[in-house]
């Protein structure tokens, strides 16, 4: 099945986000030095469409006595403890794999002083760059401040995100009730997610922010094991218990947000009609950068001026954006005021269009700018609901392309069998599942090659802004499974 080539004769004329903090390299205190691998037990996974909320939550009143802080215990092979006894009253031990450095910032020496932090350990893999971040603040006395009041006045700054609804208390840290936040990788990030508590005076949070993408199977797992082991000077060794799930990282991320107009009428982008056929064609009468949209004015050969947004991904997979691509390396700058171009989109209100793609004519060559790379196959595709067997499908100027659909619509590209195509027997009980399909186009030929092909393998999260669905299964080429 390698090297097979997706015929029907498609020609495409295709393309808040807050990011944790990068940890600075300070001052070592321990050097990272050979260990046994640190793999600590995998986590058994949900099949929750939500993150399991922690159990045996404690109120948030519960009065817990202070307790000296215990004496170090043994570790598993490959694991150390990081003691902090020169920073009162904040003392603290947390293990972590001795493979990993550990970098400080005390009292703000390099963070920034509005944000308040008084100590900073980070813990980086100098493998991955993945890295867990401890933050201490001073409340001042104010033992009774409300974590939630502070979690949810700034997303943005307490767990480096928008979210949809407040925060609630969902996870348990030392027996005290903690807020923990995930975040699957899009829009530039990876995979990261956020633990904050109060302990005493101070207010603590743990990020893990993953160096790869997608994720790896074990530093959840480590941020998990790190987190259990936290002990703090003058509080109780009580329950630490966070939500389960996320450790598969991300997979397929779809915003889902309303586009706004330029009248402040909020639309379903998904809804939205297409352009007919051959698109706009015209002048660029001013064009603008704004954040994550690039706006045109365009007056077509007919004389009308409409507006063009070329807006940002809203479709990722493992971290990657694969609904559009753009060859900003070549057409550079982009479209300018004086230039030709054509434009192929949705029309979200009457002259104002959200671009699929954009080529531009630029010293006598045309060429593509951005272009749609995620084709949307829907189950009633082709007269016999499906790709007739040997099927190709064709694309200019991009270097990839993505299908989406049910695998048993998509059988003609993915099989040699004569017709009627047929899945093989291995792939038949995935035959009603969604399917994404990935394969590079062939610059000779400009054929997809199919190369890689994945079946959904679980429930979605929905939210208002957001479907997430994390669990797929690589059946082309084919993943061993572990037992």
């Amino acid at each position: 099945m390698a090297g097979l080539v997706v015929a029907l004769g498609w020609l495409m004329a295709c393309d808040s986000r807050a990011e944790p903090p990068t940890p600075v390299a300070l001052v070592p205190t321990v050097a990272p030095s050979p260990a046994a691998s640190v793999t600590p037990p995998p986590t058994p996974q949900p099949t929750a469409t939500t993150l399991p909320t922690a159990t045996n939550l404690p109120q948030p009143t519960a009065t817990l006595v202070p307790t000296p802080l215990p004496t170090a215990g043994p570790l598993p092979a490959g694991w150390q403890w990081y003691e902090n006894t020169t920073f009162e009253p904040a003392e603290f031990r947390i293990a972590y794999p001795k493979t990993w450095t550990v970098w400080l910032d005390i009292r703000g020496s390099r963070i920034q002083p509005t944000i308040g932090i008084v100590y900073q350990a980070t813990f980086q893999s100098p493998e991955t760059g993945s890295s867990v971040v401890l933050d201490i603040w001073e409340l001042r006395g104010r033992r009774d401040e409300d974590l939630l009041q502070w979690v949810n006045t700034d997303p943005s700054r307490s767990v480096f995100d928008r979210v949809d609804e407040p925060l609630t208390y969902n996870a348990t840290v030392l027996g005290r009730p903690a807020v923990f936040h995930y975040h699957p990788a899009r829009w530039g990030t990876n995979d990261f997610a956020v633990t904050l508590f109060v302990t005493g005076q101070h207010r603590y949070r743990a990020t893990f922010h993953s160096g790869s993408s997608p994720v790896t199977e074990a530093e959840p797992q480590i941020y998990r094991t790190m987190l259990e082991s936290l002990q703090v000077f003058g509080q109780p060794d009580g329950l630490t218990e966070i939500p389960t799930g996320w450790e598969v990282g991300a997979g397929l991320v779809i915003d889902t947000r309303p586009i706004e107009t330029a009248a402040g009428e909020l639309v379903d982008l998904a809804a939205a009609p297409l352009l007919p056929l051959g698109g706009l064609a015209g002048i660029i009468e001013s064009a603008q950068a704004e954040p994550h949209t690039y706006r045109i004015v365009l007056v077509t050969d007919t004389g009308e001026t409409y507006i063009i947004r070329r807006e940002s991904w809203r479709v990722h997979f493992r971290g990657q954006p694969i609904d559009s691509w753009c060859n900003a390396n070549v057409v550079n700058p982009p479209p300018q005021p004086g230039e030709r171009v054509t434009v192929t989109g949705r029309l979200i209100a009457p002259n104002e269009v959200v671009a699929g793609s954009i080529t531009i004519e630029r010293d006598g060559v045309t060429q593509t700018w951005c272009s749609e790379t995620l084709i949307e196959i829907a189950p009633y595709w082709g007269e016999g609901n499906g790709f007739p067997t040997n099927a190709v499908v064709s694309a200019v100027d991009v270097p990839h392309l993505w299908l989406r659909g049910p695998l048993q619509t998509m059988v003609g590209l993915l099989t040699d069998d004569a017709e009627p195509p047929l899945l093989p027997a291995a792939w038949q009980p995935y035959a009603d599942r969604t399917a994404l399909v990935y394969g590079p186009v062939n610059p000779e030929n400009r054929h997809m090659e199919v190369k890689e092909v994945y079946v959904q393998d679980g429930p979605c999260d929905v939210t208002p802004s957001t479907t997430h669905c994390p669990h797929w299964l690589q059946i082309l080429p084919e993943i061993p499974q572990s037992d």
